[in-house]
């Protein structure tokens, strides 16, 4: 007979199989958790082997690990040294609300009515919405303009990014036609804006979402079993953010976390470098480097890591998003303590707003293409003049593509067949070069 600590695992476990399917949902679920002393890493490749658990926020100490019903039983059976995850959000009760935070982002948008739409791309489990803050001088026309997004929290109980969003929000709103910068870059930029992508988890306090799933670990995922780009058998909000993610043409976004301070770049689940590593690398150092807390993280160098090299992750969104759309996602680990005091986040705000402007304005310099003919384009092959950067596909005749200063060959397809190639020169601190057809 198999100990009752197995049977929860089996019986609960999105990934009992190879692939790590739940035989409804794909993804893994983070109903328990601890914080597991291990500072030689002696249980780690066990734990990393179950194919069920979550592994997050590894250091010198040991790391958090969550999963099914059971988990902790599991734990116990191979005597590991563990303790309760800290609830840190107990001594900050003070935060707004998902109704407030939405009644604010209603005002915003009706004040600034000619920049800010305020849109719900869909709803949670639990059917709260899902909300978007447009941000763009002509916001209710869709241009043909680069599309960047921030997203936080979509790990409901990593709460500092939510404010974090919604505080850029209103700064580049009430500084549009004040600050020529902001202005160029609204002028220039579609801009969203998703303060959380598991509201029923930060009404819970809880990680995963109300179905008891890691958001962060129930995307496609290239390396494994799960690799169709498909939404159905996922998580409701990841379903809602890969819909969203299709209909547009992002090229350059972040996701927020909390728990250390770090920006992690792709990718989360190969130890091999992308062809674009060290251009990966110059962005998240230039976000950390302006913010002495990413300097001061004795765990990893110049406050950025590729996330591979700190721990894998399996069905993320940061490698959903570049793998499959070409979007450049990093994520960044903004607050040690998940839920800090609200009233500490202004002080949060104000370290990284320079590094959060910063960042949307690198989404000029690369180049796009915008099929005005409907020529049938439907993918286009990238190449520098030492490197091959990838085979993207284009959806609804437009694509843009965040690249480091260089000339690129580009190769138009249609239906598998080349048509056309042009060159263009990707220049630094100017404006893209669209490519009309």
């Amino acid at each position: 007979m198999i100990p009752i600590w197995a049977a929860l695992l089996l019986l609960t476990s999105p990934s009992t199989a190879v692939g790590r399917q739940d035989p409804v949902i794909w993804g893994k679920q983070a109903q328990e958790g601890a914080w597991v002393s291990d500072p030689n890493r002696i249980h780690l490749p066990v734990l990393n082997q179950s194919g069920t658990l979550i592994i997050d926020h590894v250091d010198e100490f040991g790391y958090e690990v969550f999963g099914p019903a059971g988990t902790l039983a599991y734990l116990n059976q191979l005597k590991v040294s563990w303790s309760a995850t800290p609830s840190s959000y107990l001594s900050a009760p003070d935060y707004p609300t998902h109704t407030e935070i939405a009644t604010k982002l209603r005002k915003l948008a009706r004040t600034y009515s000619g920049i800010a739409e305020l849109i719900s791309i869909g709803k949670s489990t639990q059917g709260r919405e899902i909300w978007v803050l447009k941000i763009s001088d002509n916001v209710t026309t869709d241009e043909v303009e680069p599309e960047f997004k921030y997203i936080a929290s979509m790990h409901g109980d990593e709460i500092s990014g939510r404010d974090l969003v919604v505080q850029l929000a209103e700064d580049l709103l009430e500084n549009y036609g004040k600050d020529p910068r902001i202005t160029q870059l609204i002028d220039s930029t579609e801009i969203y804006l998703m303060p959380s992508m598991n509201p029923d988890g930060n009404v819970a306090r809880t990680r995963a979402n109300s179905q008891g799933f890691d958001l962060n670990r129930s995307f496609p995922d290239f390396s494994t079993a799960n690799s169709m780009d498909v939404p159905t058998n996922r998580p409701t909000e990841v379903q809602v953010v890969m819909n969203w993610q299709k209909a547009r043409h992002f090229s350059l976004s972040a996701n927020y976390h909390g728990g250390t301070f770090v920006v992690n770049y792709p990718w989360d689940t190969l130890v091999t470098p992308h062809p674009l590593d060290a251009f990966f690398q110059g962005l998240a150092k230039e976000y950390a480097a302006q913010i002495p807390d990413f300097l001061a993280n004795r765990i990893f160098r110049d406050g950025v890591t590729q996330g591979s090299h700190w721990y894998e992750v399996d069905g993320g969104m940061q490698d959903y998003s570049l793998n499959y759309h070409g979007d450049l996602q990093m994520t960044i680990e903004v607050t040690q303590n998940k839920w800090p005091k609200f009233s500490t986040l202004k002080k949060t705000y104000q370290e990284n707003r320079e590094p959060m402007i910063r960042f949307i304005e690198r989404i000029q310099e690369g180049f796009g293409i915008w099929d005005a003919s409907k020529s049938g384009l439907d993918e286009v092959v990238v190449t520098g003049t030492s490197l091959s950067v990838g085979r993207f596909p284009v959806r609804g005749g437009e694509f843009y593509k965040v690249l480091p200063v260089g000339i690129y060959k580009i190769d138009f397809f249609r239906q598998g067949s080349l048509f056309r190639s042009e060159q263009v020169e990707v220049k630094a601190g100017q404006p893209g070069t669209w490519i009309q057809i």
